[in-house]
């Protein structure tokens, strides 16, 4: 939710979230509207504004579920953090600060609360150093921040491996990572690459914040595409292995642009601009969003609606008028069992309209300036509106938040969106345009407006009130409805560009670069060969570029899900922000031009997908010499005669010079001269090896001894996050050197990951 009326979605803030905080809140116009509305019980309501008038605490995801997310849990848990703290917590000027802790309702302590603020910080050293440490693993893409209570609708909707899932008003993003782990959670490579997440926002610059996301995680299943979200685009389903006749979505999460309320611990300077009209404003394109998002999930998918506020118009409002507006085909889905350990209170059967003079309205006809669906009626009891979920801030020390979640049961006709009403001479226009569908020759629909004044509406489909049955409605149709088809009628469209116009190279989308398969033969060639990759491989035929130069700067690489989207879209509907992973950068250097090199090295970001196609250019070291490459970034592999330096930057991508000291440890010594590979083996093994861009791995009988043979089998992480990679190194081998070709940040966190498993390992020996 957010966006709205001046508030904010979860994940919104300060860079760091550990900002000054204060609050200067007069909550008797809040009170005056929400305290009616019982959206609280009477009892509690004291300690829901106090709760309100305090800072919120800062909460934070560790991403993935794997071995390393164990780790940091152990480091949260065991490590020096918690040095300062008895079970009880700390005293620190008269407040006890809790110990950092795990939220008990999100699975696996994968997500932690912190109750401190910036002033505590400074008052207890190591909280400071663990502010630092949340910072250094959220650069790494290890955890995210994230807000508790947004951390619940991707939880709902139960997102799983191979899955298409839409968030249709995504950024910032944290909810759209959140769902995207759970793409790749438990799955293997190709069953995370048939799947996909879009992330899909408005505003053209917070989509830029989604690709900054979307380049941390480094997900080749996730595209990020800039629509308003009520007109999202239908796409024709030319899967000859589906019988449906539009590309329909498994899961889909309707986080709103809301009023906002429910993020005043985050953003005080909300209790300054509320007042209720921010949520009656938003009640229609509310209501359209949700609308089109049922449009656009199959049937037995699951939707979430949710908003960051308490507001009842923009809650249980929009939802009703949905199941009304859908014909029976959604339904609410009962959620007890899973939000068993979370407290909430369930969503109204009645409440309270206010128009924006500040007076109560009993009926629509009396309120000329508000609309019909944002007032209660007799069916909300049949609707099953109980179980939607409302969640105050004093029930989990959270922000508050609404949470309806929805199930597709069955085939809706094309649905009449609500027009809304356009003030004329004389006051607001009462009257209401009926609409009438008529199918007409090749699926299409032809919509017949009436006006009631003119000609009667008893007989024509679609008009009048909407009521439970959905029988009568009144607006307009904005999209048809594609019937199922036959598999074998069915073909794709050839793979070609995407994002220009019709019979050109030019952009269709203003300021955003077009895609192209990279079809280079010659250098696909290359490339294929120094690597030992297979021409016909799932990577090579995944190629995408963002220039029509035969040598562009970088190779993008995505998914089998991801590509089929694309491909179906061969009128380029979709405007695509950001696709992909990349996989292979053009280097410029003299090195790289040499007769038996490549002109592509590997890139950090996407040798998690290269590595498993590889079959040359791999060398595996101890895990010694590994941990020894990482602290020196530059290592001899022969003796040399003093050309080290020219040696390691004949390597290094767009003429940057490489960082070969990144270790802070006193003992060890600091030269412009890398260390030496002694082992005559390893020399032997990089000999072997061409000049140019590699991959280094810790040898098996290592990762074994450190229990992580796992890690670096190349199985299944084709599509994977960058939190779950295996230890790889993408280097460069040049005549004297081993150098990485990695930022100083991945060394520094495998080089810790090493460490951590090594001591681990050696306590259980002892313990033995």
């Amino acid at each position: 939710g957010g966006r709205g009326g001046g508030g904010g979605r979860g994940g919104r803030g300060s860079d760091d979230g550990w900002a000054e905080w204060t609050v200067e809140a007069d909550p008797a116009l809040f009170e005056a509207y929400y305290r009616p509305q019982n959206i609280c019980p009477e009892d509690e309501w004291p300690e829901m504004i106090a709760y309100l008038k305090r800072q919120l605490p800062v909460t934070f995801r560790i991403n993935g579920s794997g071995r390393f997310a164990q780790n940091l849990i152990k480091k949260l848990v065991d490590g020096r953090f918690m040095g300062s703290f008895s079970t009880e917590g700390v005293l620190v000027e008269g407040e006890v600060i809790s110990p950092p802790k795990p939220l008990a309702w999100y699975p696996n302590n994968l997500a932690w609360q912190l109750d401190f603020s910036r002033t505590h910080l400074r008052k207890i050293p190591e909280m400071k150093e663990m502010h630092e440490f949340i910072k250094a693993e959220t650069e790494m893409g290890a955890i995210t921040r994230q807000e508790a209570v947004s951390m619940i609708p991707p939880l709902f909707l139960d997102c799983r491996p191979g899955q298409r899932i839409l968030d249709m008003c995504a950024a910032p993003g944290s909810k759209t990572f959140q769902m995207l782990e759970a793409l790749h959670t438990a799955s293997d490579g190709a069953e995370s690459s048939r799947g996909l997440v879009v992330g899909n926002d408005a505003d053209n610059r917070r989509c830029a914040t989604l690709t900054h996301q979307a380049q941390r995680m480094r997900s080749p299943s996730l595209l990020v595409t800039n629509h308003e979200a009520q007109l999202f685009p239908s796409i024709v389903d030319t899967d000859p292995t589906s019988c449906d006749g539009e590309y329909m979505w498994d899961r889909i999460l309707c986080d709103v642009p809301c009023s906002g309320d429910g993020t005043l611990r985050k953003c005080p300077d909300i209790w300054r601009k509320w007042n209720q009209s921010n949520g009656n404003g938003l009640h229609l394109v509310q209501l359209k969003i949700a609308m089109r998002a049922a449009e656009l999930l199959k049937v037995g998918g699951r939707m979430v609606y949710s908003t960051c506020t308490f507001n009842p118009i923009e809650d249980e409002a929009v939802v009703a008028e949905l199941l009304r507006r859908t014909h029976g085909g959604l339904r609410l889905v009962d959620t007890s069992e899973m939000a068993e350990k979370l407290k909430f209170q369930p969503g109204l059967s009645t409440w309270k309209v206010m128009d924006g003079a500040g007076n109560w309205h009993e009926s629509w006809e009396t309120a000329p300036k508000l609309y019909e669906s944002m007032f209660p009626r007799d069916d909300v009891d049949s609707l099953g509106m109980r179980k939607t979920m409302r969640f105050l801030p004093h029930h989990q020390n959270t922000g508050g938040f609404y949470v309806a979640v929805l199930e597709k049961t069955k085939d809706m006709p094309p649905l009449v969106y609500p027009m809304g009403r356009k003030p004329g001479k004389g006051g607001p226009r009462r009257t209401r345009l009926f609409v009438k569908l008529d199918v007409v020759e090749d699926g299409k629909v032809r919509v017949g407006i009436s006006y009631p004044e003119k000609r009667g509406n008893a007989n024509i489909p679609g008009a009048g009130s909407s009521n439970a049955d959905g029988d009568q409605q009144d607006g307009v149709v904005l999209f048809k409805k594609r019937e199922a088809v036959d598999k074998g009628t069915k073909s794709l469209p050839a793979w070609g560009p995407r994002g220009v116009a019709e019979g050109s190279d030019d952009f269709k989308w203003k300021g955003v670069e077009p895609f192209w398969p990279y079809k280079n033969a010659e250098m696909l060639a290359s490339i294929s060969d120094f690597y030992g990759i297979a021409a016909d491989s799932p990577l090579m035929a995944n190629l995408l570029v963002r220039s029509t130069n035969p040598l562009p700067k970088k190779i993008l690489y995505l998914g089998d899900g991801p590509k089929l989207l694309l491909q179906m879209d061969n009128k380029s509907k979709i405007k695509i922000v950001n696709v992909g992973v990349k996989v292979f950068e053009r280097q410029d250097s003299k090195g790289a031009q040499a007769p038996n090199s490549c002109r592509y090295r590997i890139s950090q970001e996407g040798v998690h997908v290269v590595l498993p196609h590889m079959t040359k250019q791999i060398v595996k070291l101890s895990a010694e010499e590994f941990s020894m490459l990482l602290r020196h970034r530059a290592v001899r592999h022969r003796v040399d005669d003093g050309k080290l330096a020219e040696d390691v930057d004949g390597g290094v991508a767009d003429g940057g010079a490489v960082e070969r000291q990144v270790s802070e440890d006193p003992n060890e010594t600091k030269t412009d001269k890398a260390a030496f590979f002694e082992n005559s083996k390893t020399q032997e093994r990089i000999a072997s090896m061409a000049p140019g861009c590699c991959v280094v791995l810790i040898a098996d009988e290592d990762l074994k001894m450190l229990g992580l043979m796992d890690r670096n089998d190349g199985s299944g992480v084709s599509g994977s996050l960058r939190s779950e990679q295996p230890f790889v190194l993408p280097c460069w081998k040049g005549k004297y050197t081993i150098s990485t070709l990695v930022s100083n940040i991945d060394c520094v966190q495998m080089l810790e990951q090493i460490e951590s498993e090594g001591e681990q390992r050696a306590k259980v020996l002892n313990d033995c």
